[in-house]
């Protein structure tokens, strides 16, 4: 288990096409790894241009590290790790129709799954050829739950916060 980032971007067209075929290139091209990180790079670094017209970015505490691919394969996705990020795409319809009847055993399972139907279903009417790509990194190991009850019962306030809250109040 592990804390992830996980991101979804749904891409159109041309360029949503040559995005799935560059990833099920490098699925079995020599050292993919080399090569899905400046991928993933370049995706987030263009995340609200068009031809992305959804965008979606969490983070997960607590998935086990084969949810996304597994999920993913299931419906025809293709998954590539590279040596920061693991990036997958997958046709929005299928995916759709693939995961809409499964039962899921853990909350963040169905999480997942719900986020990825609803940027599948963005924008469908107006631009109906695109791509689902989704982004994981591993972040670190998962975090506890007496982690998040000894956060949300803690009266200190992080030093990140205290130093916004100071900026606010101005000088005195």
């Amino acid at each position: 288990m592990a804390t992830q980032r996980v991101v979804v971007l749904k891409v159109l067209g041309a360029a949503g096409d040559a995005l799935a075929g560059m990833v099920r290139y490098l699925r079995t091209a020599p050292e993919p790894a080399d090569r899905i990180d400046p991928l993933v790079r370049q995706l987030l670094a263009h995340r609200t241009e068009l031809p992305v017209v959804s965008y979606v970015e969490w983070i997960d505490r607590w998935s086990m590290g084969d949810d996304v691919p597994r999920l993913l394969e299931r419906v025809g996705g293709v998954v590539v790790a590279g040596r920061a990020f693991e990036v997958g795409v997958c046709d929005p319809p299928e995916l759709v129709s693939g995961l809409a009847t499964e039962g899921w055993q853990f909350d963040e399972q169905s999480v997942f799954v719900r986020r990825l139907r609803e940027v599948a279903a963005e924008w469908r009417p107006l631009a109906p050829p695109a791509v689902l790509v989704v982004i994981r990194e591993v972040l670190g190991a998962s975090t506890l739950d007496e982690e998040v009850y000894a956060a949300a019962a803690s009266a200190d306030v992080p030093g990140w916060i205290a130093q916004l809250e100071s900026d606010r109040a101005g000088p005195s």
